[in-house]
């Protein structure tokens, strides 16, 4: 909406030329170009982060206790490892 505002005055700054009108113009295309920037660096960090979320979800690594109660030594129990796509993993 902003480019067909930005197009609109600077078709009048052409038809009428004022200093006021091209300032306006300037402004308006600022806008559009910025406004572009902005939603592809969105864009691009949301990739970032959806690419960053997949991988860690298939690399994170988890230890499973077996036999372990309550008062027992954690560094003494047995552990299973596993990582978070293997089934079973919640």
């Amino acid at each position: 909406m902003v480019s067909v505002g930005a197009a609109l005055t600077t078709l009048s700054a052409l038809l009428h030329p004022a200093v006021f009108t091209w300032i306006i113009s300037a402004w308006l295309w600022l806008t559009v170009v910025f406004a572009n920037l902005a939603e592809a660096v969105a864009e691009g960090r949301g990739k970032a982060q959806a690419e960053s979320l997949r991988r860690a979800r298939t690399d994170t690594v988890a230890l499973r206790l077996l036999d372990w109660r309550w008062g027992t030594d954690l560094r003494s129990a047995r552990k299973e490892a596993g990582n978070s796509a293997s089934p079973g993993a919640r």
